[in-house]
């Protein structure tokens, strides 16, 4: 079948946009594979980007050479090349982890020197994709000159339509990848996904090919040139290397800056990518008609590069837009499913305002140069050497402005600097031409300058607001009251400490990872609370542990806890930001032990990476990474990660791992524990601050833990004094379930367990945290009206003397357990309740008070009989062992026990058997409970009865038993306070199949 060339050029347009599509794939995937190899830091992107973009490079330049080549049939070369990518997108997953898997495990721990595991890494990464980076390269080259030389007369429309087709299709493959490949299908599918497109892409240039002569002519210009066009060619390979490095000058600078306001999620990420792009694409579009009109087309490009400048610098003043159009949207949007749609959209407007107006001039440039560099008698060689020239200074400008720019000049003037390049491009490209004496040249040129010098002379960018965490915290902007004490713009992130009156944090992008209570007379925060536990935990479990590591520094003090212990020996600290390190400083002496004691050991680089290259064995691992809606940090709660870190980990060792409990469901906590289960045997769960959840599990065998009265050295006792937490049994207070009692519950999760293959945490987390999600069914467990732990895991029973009230801790528990002590002593004294109450446990109290002054318990209506069973409830479930005794004295009702109806009297027996902790008096009673009549409607007593219950046998390794009950009575209506312990014995007594 013959083709006619426009149907010829339809077709490879078309081709063109789905092999975009795909690349902007492969570079996000690839990105996330080779990630897993090199790790996540700053060094690892950028040269996972060198490899792409240099293999890109010299494909182009490549192809450059190839098609002088005699009897070359271009579109069909270009064909071939497809499907060979795409044949090698559908093997990777199987190459990447079976050759992954060897030279892990067999390879790097034998080769000795950090020098040989660092050159061995970066080689089997340039094998895994370069190859196809060169190939990629090829591409446009050969299409363009495929589809000049069809052409009479339109070269600079072919080039600027390839160019369009090609980008258009590349932002839009960012955003599918991401919110619907990977979240679907994960890396394989989607690489898989990429590679079959690839193939569809060379399958129809193939077929319009077919007709191809392999001696067809050369490319022929037939446009008037200028007469000194010849002499351009230096000039114009010379901007094409300046505009590629100014143009990722500025999208490194620009994504930094729009994660301040938008979050650095995966999502965030994509959508600045895509929307830069897309810039890039309709500049293209733009210009693609007009480039062949021109007599001169190179002085289109000198005012693209001028306008670029200008458009970049006026992002100096206008980026405070993003933060208050954030903080609009946050105020204003539900925080539902379809509030995240519109927020994803809204950022992916704010994102194109900021960047769009300097990326459209940047997507001019390149059709223009190809086209001019032709017309200078390039030849057809002229397309791959500016695509490779562009590329080669994309690579440089990725290069120095993560590891020069960014670090030691700051975002400001990163983005003056690029714009300067911009501007000087264009100024020369109009001296070229004709000289800077014509009126209008001369005016731009002073213009020009004149702005440079302003933005150079005004107000640094305000740092309150960028470190706002709007897109969390909904200002745009610190409060007048607070003050930033350490700003800088690292390598992987921008790292900012604060400080409210003698609250300070440090937050990396906004987010803050760590918030400390400086006046030491004052409550401390929750987050201290976190560290502190992170770092005693080994102390409890291993008490004897002469080395550690720990996994994120954030503001030091885990690292100072755990350097209290005088046993250790050595402690590794592995943080992936210089800045960090350089930030937690102004704590002062609240983590002086992590910077001088001399058994400290801080190390920048990634985990992952660092306990690859080093064959070293710890007593334990505490992991306290950012959260995992962060871009990169869902990978230190995957499948792989918890199977990598035994290796690393001595016979018993620990790992001690921090989650978020807040900003977050059910499905993704238990995602990640499945992750973590899967590969350890055993762990046991605590709850620090009632917002964070801190594992300790333990790779093969039982977890024990340590009977020992206090933690360290008495330096560290005495600082662990204000926080309540001094003894064993402080913590044990805080245990919510080990893994035998939780896993059921985990398991009942609806997600798969969190891989690096199938991202499903990275992908979901930033849903849940617009959300404001809460995982209620772990939330909830430790305030249930039964107190399960007790009674199934009786060896984290806390003598009644080591509950001592902690006003100091963050925990509900321990304010449940201040209100329970306050009402007991005002019902035996008959005084004023000395505790601050919730507003249903004062009217419920109040009620009851009433009921017993009166002795009206024959009268007793529903509202008071309700009430009266909620408060002594309460009181049976969350005091200590035999504190209260609800059938002493005249009982909870108030009245002489001969006077009370039977089920008054197995109200009290039941509420008794709870606060004794008698479990087979409480699946007696509450047996009887559930079965008496007149107590049916008081859902939480029949709730409180059935748990009892089932929990009885669940004790006696009965679940069929407890499973009949549970159907029997699936009736009884869920109560809160023990919703979350009923669906945890649902799927505990579920029969398995």
């Amino acid at each position: 079948m013959k083709f006619t060339p426009k149907q010829v050029f339809a077709v490879s347009f078309l081709a063109f946009v789905l092999s975009g599509f795909s690349g902007l794939i492969y570079q996000s995937i690839w990105t996330r594979y080779l990630g897993l190899v090199l790790g996540h830091a700053a060094f690892a992107q950028t040269l996972v980007l060198a490899l792409f973009m240099g293999g890109m490079a010299f494909g182009a330049w490549w192809s450059s050479k190839l098609v002088n080549r005699h009897g070359l049939r271009v579109l069909r070369t270009y064909a071939i090349i497809e499907v060979i990518v795409g044949i090698a997108a559908l093997c990777f997953h199987f190459i990447f982890v079976q050759g992954t898997d060897v030279f892990q495990s067999s390879i790097l721990p034998n080769l000795g020197s950090e020098f040989m595991v660092s050159a061995f890494k970066w080689s089997w990464a340039a094998l895994l994709i370069l190859p196809q980076c060169v190939l990629l390269g090829m591409t446009f080259p050969l299409l363009s000159t495929g589809l000049i030389r069809l052409s009479d007369k339109v070269t600079g429309e072919v080039l600027g339509t390839l160019y369009f087709t090609n980008s258009i299709g590349a932002a839009v493959g960012a955003l599918v990848a991401t919110f619907l490949l990977v979240p679907a299908i994960g890396l394989p599918g989607a690489m898989a996904t990429a590679g079959i497109i690839n193939l569809l892409a060379g399958v129809l240039v193939f077929s319009i090919s077919r007709g191809e002569n392999p001696g067809t002519k050369q490319i022929e210009i037939s446009h008037v040139s200028d007469t000194k066009a010849p002499h351009h060619a230096q000039l114009i390979l010379w901007c094409a290397f300046f505009t590629g490095l100014s143009s990722f000058v500025y999208e490194v600078a620009w994504v930094r800056m729009l994660a301040l306001a938008l979050g650095s999620t995966v999502h965030a990420f994509e959508i600045m990518i895509s929307s830069f792009v897309a810039g890039l694409a309709l500049g293209s579009f733009w210009i693609r008609k007009r480039i062949d009109r021109l007599p001169e087309p190179l002085i289109i490009a000198g005012w693209a590069q001028l306008l670029m400048g200008l458009a970049a610098l006026s992002t100096i003043f206008s980026y405070k837009l993003s933060f208050y159009g954030v903080a609009n949207l946050t105020t204003s949007l539900a925080p539902n499913e379809g509030g995240y749609v519109l927020f994803n959209l809204a950022s992916a407007a704010i994102a194109m305002l900021l960047m769009f107006p300097t990326a459209f001039f940047a997507g001019m440039t390149l059709p223009v140069f190809t086209a001019s560099l032709l017309r200078s008698g390039g030849g057809e060689q002229a397309i791959g050497k500016v695509y490779a020239t562009n590329t080669i200074g994309a690579i440089c400008g990725v290069f120095i402005t993560v590891h020069l720019l960014l670090p030691f000049l700051g975002l400001k003037s990163t983005i003056l600097l690029a714009a300067l390049i911009d501007i000087a491009l264009g100024v020369a490209i109009f001296h070229k031409l004709y000289g800077l004496r014509q009126p209008r040249y001369l005016t731009a040129t002073c213009l020009s300058i004149l702005a440079v010098v302003v933005v150079a002379f005004s107000p640094k960018l305000d740092e309150k607001m960028l470190v706002s965490g709007v897109y969390r915290l909904k200002q745009a902007i610190l409060d007048t009251n607070s003050k930033v004490l350490y700003y800088r713009d690292g390598k992987t992130a921008t790292i900012s400490a604060s400080v409210t009156g003698s609250h300070m944090a440090i937050a990396t992008n906004g987010k803050v990872d760590a918030a400390v209570q400086m006046n030491t007379a004052k409550q401390p925060s929750a987050d201290e609370e976190t560290m502190i536990m992170l770092g005693l935990m080994p102390m409890l479990y291993r008490p004897e542990a002469t080395i550690g590591a720990n996994i994120g520094f954030g503001s030091g003090i885990s690292t100072h806890i755990l350097l209290g212990n005088p046993k250790l020996k050595a402690l590794d600290t592995i943080e992936i930001e210089s800045a960090v390190i350089e930030g937690a400083q102004v704590f002062g002496d609240r983590n002086a032990r992590a910077y001088t004691d001399p058994r400290s050991k801080i190390i920048l680089d990634d985990a992952k990476t660092y306990f690859a290259g080093n064959n070293k064995k710890y007593d334990f691992i505490v992991s306290e990474p950012s959260n995992p809606w962060v871009s990169g940090v869902a990978s230190l709660f995957s499948e792989e990660f918890y199977k990598f870190l035994p290796h690393h980990l001595n016979e018993n060792g620990i790992l001690v791992q921090w989650i978020q409990l807040y900003e977050i469901d059910f499905a993704l906590v238990a995602s990640m524990m499945k992750a973590l289960g899967n590969n350890f045997s055993d762990y046991d769960m605590y709850i620090s601050n009632s917002n964070d959840l801190i594992i300790v599990a333990q790779h093969k065998g039982k977890l024990s833990a340590s009977t020992s009265q206090s933690f360290g050295s008495v330096e560290l006792a005495n600082e662990l004094k204000r926080h309540g937490l001094t003894k064993a049994n402080d913590l044990n207070f805080r245990f919510v379930a080990n893994k035998q009692l939780i896993e059921p519950l985990i398991n009942s999760g609806s997600l798969a367990a969190n891989s690096d293959y199938y991202p499903v945490v990275s992908h979901l987390a930033p849903k849940a945290r617009f959300m404001q999600s809460v995982p209620n069914d772990l939330f909830e467990l430790p305030f249930s009206y039964i107190p399960f732990v007790e009674l199934l895991t009786p060896e984290k029973r806390a003598p009644l003397t080591t509950y001592e009230l902690n006003t100091n801790s963050s925990n509900q528990r321990f304010f449940y357990l201040s209100q329970a002590f306050a009402i007991a002593k005002s019902l035996n004294n008959s005084g004023p309740v000395s505790a601050v109450l919730d507003e249903d446990m004062r009217k419920n109290l109040a009620i009851m008070v009433s009921s017993q002054r009166h002795c009206t318990i024959l009268d007793l209506n529903d509202e008071t009989l309700h009430a009266t069973i909620r408060v002594h409830a309460f009181l049976a479930a969350n005091l200590p062992q035999g504190i209260v005794d609800p059938r002493s004295n005249q009982g909870i009702f108030g009245c002489a026990q001969d006077k009370l109806p039977s089920h008054f009297k197995l109200v009290q027996d039941f509420l008794s058997a709870v606060a004794k902790r008698d479990l087979p008096s409480m699946a007696a009673f509450g047996q009887q409970t559930l079965d008496t009549p007149e107590l049916k409607k008081i859902d939480i007593l029949q709730e409180m009865a059935l748990c009892s219950a089932v929990i009885f046998h669940v004790q006696q390794n009965n679940r069929a038993a407890g499973h009949a009950l549970m159907t029997k009575y699936r009736e009884v209506r869920q109560a809160p306070n023990t919703r979350a312990l009923r669906k945890l014995l649902a799927v505990t007594v579920q029969p398995s199949g």
